[in-house]
């Protein structure tokens, strides 16, 4: 159970730093912070929190024009965090 999630998580969280345009290593961190945040900080038990395909789709296109890797990355956080 926990270990195939895991693996599957993983794999969905590069992928959707890839479609997002920002670099990889991305990806894993935007999987394993909000769960920690929402477990100190949330009020509901049954709350879901991860990467969505959507949302990395439409952050790709809003960020498609800054060439520079590293300052798409840091734009996306500070537009996740909007």
């Amino acid at each position: 159970g926990g270990l195939t999630l895991g693996l599957v998580l993983v794999n969905q969280s590069f992928a959707h730093a890839f479609l997002a345009k920002v670099p990889v290593i991305h990806g894993p961190y935007s999987c394993l912070i909000p769960p920690v945040a929402y477990f100190l900080f949330g009020t509901c038990m049954h709350g879901s929190m991860g990467t969505g395909a959507l949302v990395a789709l439409l952050t790709g296109e809003a960020l498609e024009s800054i060439p520079d890797p590293e300052d798409r990355g840091e734009t996306a956080a500070l537009l996740s965090v909007m």
